[in-house]
């Protein structure tokens, strides 16, 4: 049997309008892939900005921390120099005024010695 002219022009135009159903729908398939596939790497990217920022800030809470211990140990090594230097005046204060009365003893000493020989000379005198 053979087909007239009209009857493949009808197939053909049925089997045309089918192929360009099935691209159509194909085209959406495809559509909605690179959507939905656009849609996870957003997800992903987000999800990484979010860990990128949660690991910035405990980086920069880590960071303000030691700044705050070192800050501390400085002030803690100042102070402590500082009462080094006022230990080390204090001794030095304390090593002049023992010498101070080491001369001065030394000095009465020497006066008692002086008056002991004088009162020893009268004894013997009288």
């Amino acid at each position: 049997m053979t087909r007239s002219p009209e009857k493949w022009s009808a197939t053909l135009r049925c089997v045309a309008t089918e192929a360009e159903a099935a691209a159509e729908a194909a085209a959406r398939v495809a559509a909605e892939e690179r959507s939905a596939a656009l849609e996870r790497r957003a997800k992903v990217a987000e999800e990484k900005s979010v860990e990128f920022e949660r690991r910035e800030k405990e980086e920069k809470a880590a960071r303000e921390a030691a700044e705050a211990k070192l800050s501390a140990a400085e002030e803690e090594l100042a102070s402590q120099k500082a009462a080094r230097e006022e230990e080390k005046e204090a001794r030095e204060a304390a090593e002049r005024r023992l010498a101070e009365e080491r001369e001065s003893s030394a000095a009465e000493i020497a006066a008692l010695k002086m008056d002991t020989e004088i009162l020893w000379r009268r004894n013997l005198q009288n």
